[in-house]
């Protein structure tokens, strides 16, 4: 065991920071709907159902939002601590709750917002982070643009020196490639479509040239030639043999 002047060395236990279920929690805006919003998962409620609102039970000034920032807060951090015991759980709880994640991160705006949360609640545990922003890309809840974005915003300067966050920019420039690709080769196949022929042309005429030969034997100027050999018996009698 390390001696405890040396302890301010080690790092973070790698562990979800949930502020809801911090000391100072009865203090923050949207706990008391974090618990309901955890009852209501752990009862096995559906996407479609009705989550609760922090909006409803406080009075907030998002007029001029394009998003609900309190709304995505609570329930990305609620729902990703409820998966935190491993990979598979927090893919499970992403994958059930997709069309929630697409419904709030709509805008630019707002898919920033789930990133900050994301690294709010597993900023000690970095691989953590990489593989949930690679989930959320593949299954398309934030655009590659808005993770360039937020890792070089002025939140994320302090993390600058640490090699996870260039790790999420490789994977996040990968899957932009892949999607320029998967792009092209499908604008290729459609103009392969376009230029294939649906019908066959019409069928040229036979460069065969007649068969004089036959032309000639068909027996239609048998009436000619018998003419024209009676002229010449005419002018060249045969000789008769006496008897």
């Amino acid at each position: 065991m390390m001696p405890e002047t040396y302890s301010k060395l080690l790092p973070a236990i790698a562990q979800p920071t949930y502020k809801y279920s911090s000391e100072n929690a009865s203090s923050l805006p949207g706990t008391q709907v974090a618990l309901q919003l955890i009852l209501a998962i752990r009862q096995k409620c559906t996407p479609e159902e009705e989550l609760p609102n922090p909006n409803e039970s406080m009075e907030t000034d998002n007029a001029e939002e394009s998003f609900n920032p309190l709304k995505i807060d609570v329930f990305v951090q609620t729902l990703l601590n409820l998966g935190s015991k491993s990979f598979s759980h927090t893919f499970a709880a992403i994958s059930k709750f997709h069309t929630v994640f697409r419904a709030l991160a709509d805008t630019e705006e707002a898919q920033i917002c789930v990133l900050h949360n994301v690294f709010e609640l597993w900023k000690h545990h970095q691989q953590m982070m990489v593989v949930i922003i690679d989930k959320l890309l593949k299954l398309q809840i934030v655009d590659c643009s808005v993770v360039a974005t937020w890792i070089f915003s002025k939140e994320m300067t302090s993390e600058f020196t640490k090699m996870y966050l260039w790790e999420i920019l490789h994977l996040t420039i990968k899957k932009m490639n892949n999607i320029d690709d998967e792009d092209e080769q499908s604008n290729k196949n459609k103009n392969d479509n376009v230029d294939k022929p649906t019908e066959e042309g019409p069928k040229q005429a036979s460069s065969k040239p007649p068969n004089i030969l036959s032309e000639a034997n068909d027996g239609t100027n048998n009436d000619e030639d018998t003419k024209d050999k009676s002229k010449c018996y005419e002018l060249f009698p045969r000789e008769t043999t006496g008897s």
